[in-house]
C-alpha cells in the first residue's frame, strides 16, 4: 500500500514508533509524521544520504521547511511521537521524474577571499552543478555540524560568530539523484595577527644576492615588508600575500626588515629582524663553504668528513671549495686544515 500523511485520519492504518527520541529517530522514513495533535503536525518530507532530515512544518496558514540533523530533531521534538500512516483504499498515482538525469558534476567555492575570515565577517559560497535544481548546504565546526540549509540559487552566504576551523560542503540534487561536492575549508579569527616570525635560509648574503625574507603570522591575509640600512633609512617595500619576499642589495652592510600583518581587523607589525650583507659577488666564493649558507662552520666540515669516508659525493663546485689546502686533491689534510679553522 502506498503511504501518505494527511490531516483526514480516517480510513488510514496508523503505526505509532514511539517518542522522537534517539533510539526512535533512526526509524524514521520520508512521509512519516511528528504530531503533537491533529492540528500541528510536522511532515518528514526528506531522510538525506548524510543523515539530516528535511521538515516541513504544517502549522495553518503557514508551511516552513527546516533541516535538522538527528540531534537538532530529537531536542527539537522530543515531546512528539512518530506515526507512520499506510492507506487501505487509497492509492497514491506513482510519481513522474523529471527526464532530467542525476547531477554528475557538484563544486563549491569560497567566493571574494583567501579562506580567511573576521568573526561576523560574511562567508560566501559558490555552488555549480551540471543538472542540479537545488543544493543542500552543511557547514562545520570541526567536527560538529552547526549548520544546514537548501538552496535552489548558485550563490549563499554564511555569517560566522565563533572563532574556529570551518568546513562545508554541498549535496547537489534533483528529481533523479544527488551528488556530493569535495570539502572546503576555512578559519573563522577574531583580533588582529599574531606570532609573527621572520626568516632566512642563509646567515650572510653577499652583494648583489637576493636576500631571501620568509614570514608567517597567524590571521593574516596580507603582509607589508621594509627593508632599512644601519641607519635606518628605508631601502625597500613590498604588499604581498605571499609568505616570501625576495630582496636585491647591492651595499655591502648591516640590515634589518619589519612585517606588518594586516586583517579586516586590523594590523601588527613585528620585532626587527637583522641580517648582514658582505662585501663580495657571490657567498658560494667563501672557502670551505660547500653547503652555501654564508659562512664555513661544523656542517660544512663534517660534509668533507663524509667525503673522505665515501659517504657523500661532491659536484666540482664543492669539491673546489672542499679543498681548503688548495693542493687539488680533497684529502685527510683538507679535514684536518678544517679542525684547525675551526678550533
Amino acid at each position: 500500500p502506498s503511504r501518505k500523511t494527511t490531516y483526514d485520519w480516517s480510513g488510514l492504518n496508523v503505526t505509532d514508533l514511539g517518542k522522537c527520541n534517539s533510539t526512535n529517530v533512526k526509524k524514521i522514513e520520508q512521509g512519516d509524521a511528528i504530531c503533537r495533535s491533529a492540528h500541528h503536525i510536522v511532515l518528514v518530507s526528506r531522510v538525506n544520504d548524510n543523515g539530516t532530515y528535511e521538515i516541513t512544518e504544517q502549522t495553518p496558514p503557514e508551511m516552513k521547511r527546516t533541516i535538522y540533523s538527528a540531534a537538532q530533531l530529537v531536542s527539537e521534538y522530543s515531546k512528539y511521537n512518530i506515526y507512520r500512516y499506510n492507506a487501505r483504499d487509497y492509492v497514491t498515482p506513482p510519481s513522474r521524474k523529471s527526464e532530467i538525469p542525476a547531477p554528475t558534476t557538484s563544486v563549491l567555492s569560497l567566493w571574494g577571499n583567501d579562506g580567511v575570515y573576521a568573526v561576523g565577517n560574511t562567508v560566501t559560497f559558490r555552488m555549480s552543478s551540471d543538472t542540479a535544481t537545488g543544493y543542500t548546504l552543511n557547514i562545520f565546526r570541526g567536527s560538529d555540524l552547526i549548520s544546514t540549509t537548501e538552496h535552489t540559487g548558485t550563490m549563499c552566504y554564511y555569517k560566522p560568530s565563533k572563532v574556529g576551523d570551518y568546513s562545508a560542503y554541498i549535496v547537489a540534487h534533483n528529481d533523479n539523484g544527488q551528488l556530493q561536492s569535495e570539502t572546503v575549508y576555512f578559519r573563522v579569527y577574531d583580533g588582529v595577527p599574531s606570532e609573527i616570525t621572520i626568516s632566512t635560509s642563509r646567515k650572510l648574503y653577499g652583494t648583489g644576492d637576493n636576500v631571501d625574507l620568509n614570514f608567517t603570522a597567524q590571521n593574516s591575509i596580507y603582509y607589508t615588508v621594509n627593508v632599512y640600512d644601519s641607519n635606518g633609512q628605508l631601502c625597500a617595500t613590498k604588499s604581498t600575500d605571499a609568505n616570501q619576499y625576495l630582496v636585491n642589495v647591492d651595499v655591502a652592510g648591516e640590515y634589518y626588515c619589519t612585517v606588518t600583518a594586516h586583517n579586516d581587523v586590523g594590523s601588527a607589525t613585528s620585532e626587527r629582524f637583522y641580517f648582514t650583507v658582505a662585501n663580495v659577488l657571490t657567498t658560494a666564493n667563501i672557502s670551505g663553504d660547500i653547503n652555501r649558507d654564508g659562512i664555513f662552520d661544523k656542517d660544512d666540515m663534517c660534509r668533507i668528513r663524509d667525503y673522505i669516508h665515501r659517504r657523500t659525493a661532491f659536484t666540482e663546485e664543492e669539491y673546489s671549495l672542499a679543498d681548503l689546502t688548495g693542493d687539488g686533491i680533497v684529502n685527510v689534510l683538507d679535514l684536518a686544515e678544517a679542525k684547525h679553522i675551526l678550533h
